[in-house]
């Protein structure tokens, strides 16, 4: 039933993946469960947002959608605004230290302060995973309230594998920004060591391109409106991932979408990824490279498999993870927000900090 509650997402760019993903995608959804909700760029420039968020003073929810904001900004929005929300799908209070595992080289300050600043002044904090909510507790302290939102993907109408239909070589497909295309390179050696048993195509669909001596690859450019198309031709999607803290808050999204198209999958048994493989239902977990190979090896090898995993994955990306799944739970989580009242605004600290900028890493 529609009720007219108005609600505004602020978000950092409408071509980021965070933001596609989490609001312009469901925007639809909130608007067919009786919600009136647009998006708005936060634009450049101090004067521009503070003009912007004394615009919003009549809304009944904001949702302050991944940016990190300095205590005076985020003063002066909390104060415009009746209810605030803040979203976020990456461990966005560490840094990506790309080449190091170590784990002190993860930490940033100026991340972390404005992190547990945000998060104390909010409403409610919408966390992408459970890793995320915890470490949001662990932060910001447990009187923080806290809701679960997975991150969404179209499945109604979306292209399906058909398994009827053979490739010539199995296809081992992986899809991505150029910033995570790192994680397949390092899987290179178990994935030589399996093609020379079982010969397959590996199909690249990222924005850059790449090459392996000892496996056939194909490098397709990513686009937008072709990537559910190609990723529907996969026989199997790889997702892995080094155990760390920045990649524990990954939130799966390539899985999803494997799954979203009827594609079984291996993956890291990290994050999110374990929560979502559902013990083994839509893919196959593996803890190290070796046992990647090993499970590669077992999905090529059996085809039965690979439908029965892929089509209880799209079962499961319906349930779950799909845009009107998680749209109508944001829907009942905004109305118990808003009908829950404001919460009591703090005074502004002044934080130092480092001037680090978050990542744009989907």
């Amino acid at each position: 039933m529609a009720d007219g509650k108005d609600i505004r997402f602020l978000i950092p760019d409408r071509h980021k993946p965070s933001s596609r993903v989490r609001v312009l995608n469901l925007l639809p959804v909130l608007e067919a469960e009786g919600l009136r909700a647009q998006a708005t760029e936060l634009p450049d420039g101090l004067f521009a947002r503070l003009r912007l968020y004394r615009s919003l003073a009549g809304a009944d929810a904001v949702v302050l959608q991944r940016k990190l904001m300095g205590p005076l900004e985020l003063f002066m929005l909390r104060r415009s605004v009746r209810r605030l929300l803040f979203d976020f799908d990456d461990a966005i209070f560490l840094r990506d230290a790309q080449p190091s595992r170590d784990r002190p080289q993860w930490g940033s300050y100026s991340r972390s302060r404005k992190f547990i600043f945000t998060a104390r002044r909010c409403d409610m904090v919408l966390a992408g995973n459970a890793y995320l909510a915890e470490e949001t507790k662990t932060r910001a302290g447990a009187f923080v309230p806290v809701e679960l939102l997975p991150s969404a993907v179209p499945v109604t109408g979306m292209p399906v594998r058909d398994f009827s239909i053979a490739n010539p070589l199995p296809v081992v497909g992986w899809t991505g920004s150029r910033g995570n295309l790192r994680y397949l390179g390092e899987l290179s050696s178990a994935l030589a060591s399996v093609a020379r048993k079982q010969p397959f195509v590996l199909r690249v669909i990222c924005d850059a391109s790449l090459n392996l001596t000892s496996v056939q690859v194909e490098n397709i450019p990513w686009r937008l409106d072709t990537q559910e198309a190609e990723m529907a031709r996969f026989d199997i999607g790889l997702m892995p991932l080094p155990n760390t803290p920045w990649t524990r808050g990954k939130c799966s999204y390539k899985l999803l979408q494997y799954m979203a198209a009827g594609v079984p999958f291996v993956a890291s048994a990290v994050g999110m990824n374990v929560e979502v493989a559902d013990g083994g239902a839509a893919g196959l977990l593996a803890e190290d490279s070796l046992e990647f190979g090993n499970c590669l090896n077992r999905l090529l090898g059996d085809a039965a498999l690979r439908e029965r995993l892929g089509r209880r994955g799209r079962e499961l990306a319906q349930e779950r993870y799909s845009l009107e799944a998680v749209g109508r739970r944001l829907a009942v989580i905004l109305r118990g927000v808003i009908a829950g009242g404001k919460a009591e605004k703090e005074e502004a600290r002044v934080v130092d900090g480092d001037g680090e900028e978050e990542s744009g890493q989907s």
